[in-house]
């Protein structure tokens, strides 16, 4: 285990290092982008969907936005802090908990298909994975806890899970299940606490959160019946992607597979195919769309499945040669993925940075170009844009802020666009005010906005 406990060390610290190279490309990236502009002008936490386990991330911006930093450290740390936040789970996890089998597998898990995820760091998914494994190194830890604390602290870390990401709960539950096979704790009542406090999460979910919502289409039974075949087209992405994405992931179900056919345990069986029922249940929920939330839907999948691989492996198999020849492979060809993802983002910002110096910035700030002359791939997130160049322009100083609207169709067509104040946004929030704007940071009420029929440059 010293050999693994070494090699998730430095996983940590490359993920670190390659956090800070491609902060730009992780800060000013869709989710992030839109997440960290609501933080600066709010100067307070915000939160979307009811994620509020993901202050745990997002307080390092407010905290530096109030002490007056520049904006170029706020976005430094932002990428940061969450490599270091998991550090600290890893950290916990290994040595206060002792469990240094689910330390290595959370660290294996970070480089299981994660591809365009890396950048799209301010996704709830990732940290609920995080979360979810320190709940089960809570409850399967060796260390002397009274019953009362281990179940009270497990309660508390399911809820973490659930207000951060709901989908934990699947996680979680698939967990469980191999907790109590592997501990035969089938008949002791406290084993199922954390199941019932499970399923009132589920209930209470189900009954408060209405239909036209953001989560509303995941819960509702007559779209996904209607929508089961378009649905089951995902299976083509994870198939497209075996090679190279998804090839550890796979790897690690065929190694399942070889240590059920050769063990021929409970305990094997439900590893593998609770597994490929937990990749099945996520393709059934994901209606589809871009292919990066296509990439993190199937996130949980790679997750349990290192994790599974890792928990049923002995001790002294996880010290033999071939696998830590297993583990290195893993960890160079998740962040080779990692790496050759980043020249797409970097391709894409790079045609903003260029367009910023074009002499059309001279009379404004602000421009609307038609969105299939910014970015004419059909899988594209595009919605961002004007808080990704925002942040992009703004970087290097206040008095460079810019911002670009992608033109759809006719959204605009009631708009005064004469108007210095306006800012326009996501298509869910178009109007924004630029006066209000923290102007310790962005300055984009000293023009209006410009159309333009082709992408500067």
């Amino acid at each position: 285990m010293k050999f693994l406990i070494r090699a998730s060390h430095l996983i940590f610290l490359i993920l670190f290092i390659l956090s800070l190279i491609f902060y730009l490309e992780r800060v000013a990236f869709i989710d992030s982008a839109y997440h960290i502009f609501k933080l600066i002008n709010a100067e307070s936490l915000t939160y979307e969907a009811g994620r509020y386990g993901a202050f745990l991330t997002k307080w390092p911006v407010v905290l530096l936005v109030n002490l007056g930093a520049p904006l170029k450290v706020i976005l430094l740390v932002f990428s940061g802090w969450f490599v270091i936040w998991y550090y600290l789970i890893f950290l916990m996890i290994s040595y206060p908990l002792k469990n240094k089998k689910i330390g290595v597998a959370l660290a294996l898990s970070l480089v299981t298909g994660y591809g365009n995820t890396f950048f799209h760091c301010v996704t709830e998914t990732h940290q609920a994975l995080v979360y979810s494994f320190l709940f089960y190194a809570w409850i399967s830890s060796t260390i002397k806890l009274t019953s009362l604390l281990r179940i009270v602290g497990g309660i508390l870390l399911i809820l973490l899970s659930f207000l951060t990401h709901p989908i934990s709960l699947l996680v979680i539950l698939t967990l469980l299940g191999f907790y109590l096979m592997q501990n035969k704790n089938y008949l002791t009542s406290t084993s199922y606490v954390y199941p019932v406090f499970i399923a009132v999460l589920v209930i209470l979910k189900l009954l408060f959160t209405e239909s036209d919502s953001y989560e509303g289409h995941f819960f509702d039974l007559k779209d996904i019946l209607a929508s089961f075949h378009s649905r089951m087209s995902n299976w083509v992405f994870y198939f497209r992607n075996i090679t190279f994405l998804y090839l550890t992931s796979t790897l690690a179900l065929i190694l399942l597979a070889f240590n059920m056919y050769k063990r021929k345990t409970f305990v094997h069986f439900y590893t593998f195919f609770s597994s490929i029922m937990l990749l099945f249940l996520l393709i059934l929920f994901y209606k589809g769309g871009a292919n990066m939330m296509k990439e993190r839907a199937l996130l949980p999948f790679c997750s349990v499945v290192v994790f599974f691989l890792v928990e049923v492996l002995s001790k002294k198999t996880l010290d033999k040669n071939y696998t830590k020849s297993y583990f290195i492979f893993s960890s160079v060809i998740g962040l080779a993925v990692i790496i050759s993802m980043r020249i797409e983002h970097a391709t894409i910002q790079n045609k903003y940075l260029l367009a910023f110096n074009n002499e059309i910035f001279n009379s404004t700030k602000k421009i609307i170009v038609p969105l299939n002359e910014i970015n004419d791939n059909k899988n594209a997130i595009t919605w961002a844009i004007p808080y990704e160049t925002l942040l992009l322009s703004s970087a290097s100083g206040k008095e460079n802020s810019k911002t670009i609207y992608p033109l759809r169709s006719q959204e605009l067509n009631s708009i005064n666009l004469n108007d210095n104040n306006l800012l326009l946004g996501a298509p869910f929030y178009l109007k924004h005010s630029a006066s209000r704007l923290n102007k310790n940071y962005f300055i984009l009420d000293q023009s209006s906005y410009i159309k333009l029929k082709s992408f500067p440059k």
